[in-house]
């Protein structure tokens, strides 16, 4: 019942992710026959705005989202103690899913509530998609050495002073005067930190950070606060031998590896000697933060500074304006970095991209081998070989492509959707390895949904159907496995309503089409 109160950290995750334009699957067209259709994404249509057509959410969830807001801003405004209270009786009595259960326990960690994590942690009931979050969670934020409750709400009161309250200085004032929870709790000297930070005291920032990192070596949101308070002192080369640090650790969820490829833009963008260059990775941080709009506007005004760098930067627009759906400007911006240079591995992955949802896979294909020299990409661009080779009916190919990728790395979270796909015996198995790697990844969701729909197992399939719509509420395939779910328990003018919002998103549904008999 609270996942209608998990839009607000469903947001804030969502946001931070990379966005790239989705690729589409095969709906059903009867509960056991799988059609091809034809989709075009390019379709304007695609970027209408969500109506009120949601007929499965329950006045009840809006009240938990309420809770949960109220209980949000009484943390933000140090009213800590009333703040844990709230989240530990919706964790108590609001029933939620594994996906807000995950969802919960991140944030819950990020904000100093260990216990309440543990708690969110122990309410996972699947195993299979939730344990490599759990694990990523705990390695990236728990602290060392637990702390008793009322150390913990001191703590988690500190941290809402310091990033909520500007209380940064104040804050590490009364924490220095405390050496005993300093001397036995390695969380406590990474809050002085922070707060040394936020304060501009770079020198007791360094200070305390070193102590935190010495303690819990293995604590990588420690490391990240240390390679920000290098990159901001006298010697921010340091910072980048921090995050070289970070980078070699195994990391296995795509929201914390977020945080990763966000703090080395940072720290990039602090050692940088000229403006442009500092603009570019500035420019890139802000994407990594989900704050498209500044990205561009950054990045633009790096345009031109140094003719040399131009196609880098234009590769960075194209990237950002194809997470926002603005295909044209994704187009201009590739084919200006690949005027410049024509081996661009960024601008041929988005340009290949690009030719894909325009269902030139043949096209698509030569950009994604133009892609693969460069090391960094090459596995992603093997996927969206693979993807292309489907598409164009060569599945034994696709499927030893895939199955290579896999070999080489077990975090390609498509590479596994997509032998879902292929492979119906390992369908199940496969979609939740997907949804293990990234939470947030919907047509895993919908690739479910399916699964649980072609076996008439619809209390299911509405749970993961749930999910899809609070991840992206304008995808046209939710629309029409709800449709299907409510032609299965005959209600037609419910089913017919859910048919024609599939259509309004996407005209050229096929299957939509045939079940409104168009």
């Amino acid at each position: 019942m609270i996942k209608k109160c998990l839009t607000l950290i469903l947001f804030i995750f969502v946001m931070a992710q990379i966005s790239f334009a989705k690729e589409t699957e095969r709906p059903v067209s009867t509960y056991k026959d799988f059609e091809a259709m034809t989709i075009d994404l390019l379709d304007s249509s695609m970027k209408e705005s969500q109506t009120s057509i949601n007929f499965n959410i329950a006045v009840s969830k809006i009240e938990a989202f309420s809770d949960f807001l109220r209980a949000t801003d009484k943390f933000k405004q140090s009213n800590v103690s009333a703040a844990y209270d709230d989240y530990k009786y919706i964790l108590d009595n609001i029933s939620a899913s594994d996906f807000g259960y995950t969802l919960m326990a991140g944030k819950l960690a990020d904000y100093g509530f260990f216990y309440l994590s543990d708690l969110a942690c122990k309410k996972m009931s699947d195993i299979e998609i939730t344990k490599n979050h759990v694990d990523n969670i705990q390695k990236f934020f728990y602290p060392k050495k637990r702390l008793p409750y009322n150390e913990e709400l001191y703590l988690a009161e500190a941290y809402s002073n310091i990033m909520f309250n500007e209380q940064s200085k104040e804050t590490m004032e009364e924490l220095q005067q405390n050496n005993d929870m300093l001397e036995n709790f390695d969380y406590a000297n990474y809050i002085l930190a922070l707060a040394a930070f936020k304060s501009n005291n770079l020198q007791i920032a360094r200070q305390y950070i070193q102590i935190a990192v010495a303690q819990n070596p293995q604590n990588l949101n420690y490391k990240i606060l240390q390679a920000q308070i290098y990159a901001n002192g006298m010697r921010p080369q340091d910072a980048i031998k921090v995050v070289n640090q970070i980078k070699k650790e195994d990391l296995t969820e795509a929201e914390l590896q977020r945080r990763v490829k966000s703090i080395e833009q940072y720290v990039l963008y602090k050692n940088s000697k000229k403006d442009w260059e500092k603009n570019y990775h500035l420019g890139n941080y802000y994407f990594y933060e989900g704050d498209y709009n500044k990205s561009v506007k950054v990045l633009q005004s790096a345009l031109g500074k140094n003719k040399s760098y131009d196609a880098k930067i234009n590769a960075s627009l194209s990237t950002i304006y194809l997470s926002m759906q603005e295909y044209e400007k994704a187009k201009n911006s590739a084919q200006k970095a690949l005027k410049k240079d024509r081996n661009n591995a960024e601008a041929n992955l988005i340009q290949g991209n690009l030719n894909y949802l325009k269902a030139n896979y043949k096209k698509a294909i030569k950009n994604y081998k133009k892609v693969q020299k460069d090391k960094s990409k090459q596995l992603n661009a093997e996927v969206k070989i693979a993807k292309s080779l489907q598409k164009l009916g060569e599945e034994n190919k696709s499927k030893a492509l895939f199955k290579d990728v896999l070999s080489k790395s077990s975090t390609e979270y498509e590479a596994y959707y997509n032998i879902a796909m292929l492979e119906p015996y390992k369908q199940l198995t496969y979609l939740k390895k997907a949804l293990a790697l990234n939470i947030i990844y919907v047509d895993a969701w919908l690739g479910l949904a399916r699964y649980e729909i072609m076996r008439d197992n619809i209390n299911l399939a509405q749970d993961y159907l749930s999910t899809a719509y609070y991840i992206d509420q304008n995808d046209f395939r939710y629309y029409y496995y709800q449709g299907l779910i409510y032609k299965n328990k005959d209600d037609i003018q419910t089913a017919s309503s859910f048919f024609k919002k599939c259509l309004k998103l996407n005209p050229n549904c096929i299957e939509a089409q045939k079940e409104l008999n168009l």
